[in-house]
């Protein structure tokens, strides 16, 4: 019944590389395209590469693969999204590729501006009245001088859209300032690299205060299997990628994240953040990736499969996921980013727990373990280079 349906992953980085193990494992056909030759997806056994393509640099280049391989293929050809580069691609090209024969869940509800720009998500949350941390738009001189005296302190300066951001900060999140003078001074030297920016009140607390929804909501904008998760450690600690975190039942969220979901008529699979607020004792809602999120392996490992459900409803397939409690107290680790909080903290401790899931290593799919050196090694060298 499923040997009709095509899964093209864009992107093959460690997020992939979850969702990719995940649905070869339900005996569906799964390809992947990545944005650099080292991308450590493109190297398990679980699929097969179609090459590298990165869109900012050659969105046509990338829509000329997709086609060509859409020529070649039958059946149902599904492209899933692991990055923001791709969500902006299929929105760009969707006319194109819904002609070509892909499905993917931006197809009918073009939301993908919504969410990754930062500014018109913050006016969402105000219209569904989705508790959300207070943000200011800093793209004029001019208005960023009169309401600076009056902001709340500290504030963090991040981009609008983060994936154009990455592209000169990498992994950096954004710039804490404390102060007025301090927020002029990183406004003005930040923008002549990125010009659309955004001032954000900080909820202050430790990194274990994020926590994660994740669900594939169908068509009847019901969700379906709805995992929830804590963060134990990022890096860099406070604004940084998730390095450490457990599976947790977290009733308190869900709410918020179905309402405003289904507010906006979402379908697919989503990754929502939340920080939970001392001040009033409320979750924050931080941002909604319409996509899987790096520790969706966690998600798989808990029992959840939100991403091969997504798969079987733009499929139109017959077959459904049987719905179950999720296992709660996995820990999934990133132990190459991990490593800084590892030198200061307790947290070796973790790495002796039996309930163990591991970000790329997989011992019956050991070679994407090995590659992802070889790409932060060229990343390193791309850098010193600059």
């Amino acid at each position: 019944m499923l040997k009709n349906i095509k899964v093209i992953f864009l992107g093959a980085g460690p997020t992939a590389l979850a969702g990719i193990r995940e649905v070869s494992r339900e005996k569906l056909d799964v390809f992947a395209i990545g944005l650099n030759r080292f991308e450590a997806g493109l190297f398990s056994k679980h699929c097969t590469s179609l090459g590298v393509c990165d869109p900012f640099k050659d969105s046509k280049g990338l829509v000329k693969l997709l086609e060509n391989f859409a020529q070649k293929e039958s059946g149902k050809l599904i492209l899933i999204p692991t990055g923001d580069e791709f969500i902006e691609f299929l929105s760009q090209y969707k006319e194109e590729l819904a002609y070509f024969g892909y499905k993917f869940s931006l197809l009918n509800n073009d939301l993908s501006e919504l969410f990754l720009n930062k500014e018109k998500f913050y006016n969402l949350c105000q219209q569904t009245k989705t508790p959300a941390p207070k943000t200011w738009t800093i793209n004029q001189d001019s208005s960023l001088e009169k309401w600076s005296q009056d902001a709340l302190y500290p504030c963090f300066i991040k981009p609008i859209y983060y994936h154009k951001w990455a592209k000169v900060y990498g992994l950096k999140k954004g710039f804490l300032v404390f102060d007025k003078d301090e927020l002029l001074r990183t406004y003005d030297k930040v923008s002549k690299n990125i010009d659309e920016l955004i001032v954000q009140e900080v909820i202050e607390g430790a990194d274990d205060k994020i926590v994660i929804y994740t669900a594939n909501f169908s068509k009847n904008l019901k969700p379906k299997q709805i995992f929830t998760g804590r963060k134990k450690r990022q890096y860099p600690k406070g604004f940084g990628t998730t390095t450490a975190a457990i599976s947790e039942d977290i009733k308190e969220i869900k709410n918020y994240a179905e309402n405003i979901l289904s507010e906006v008529g979402f379908e697919g699979v989503c990754d929502v953040e939340f920080k939970f607020d001392k001040r009033d004792g409320l979750y924050k809602i931080i941002e909604i990736n319409p996509r899987i999120g790096r520790w969706y392996r966690l998600v798989t490992k808990s029992g959840k499969k939100p991403l091969t459900s997504s798969i079987l409803d733009l499929a139109k397939s017959e077959k459904t996921l049987q719905e179950s409690e999720q296992e709660n107290g996995k820990l999934w680790l990133f132990p190459i980013r991990d490593l800084p909080s590892i030198m200061k903290t307790d947290a070796i401790k973790d790495y002796f727990k039996r309930a163990k899931v591991w970000c790329i290593f997989e011992l019956k799919d050991p070679i994407p373990f090995f590659v992802y050196f070889l790409e932060m090694a060229s990343k390193l060298i791309k850098r010193k280079n600059v």
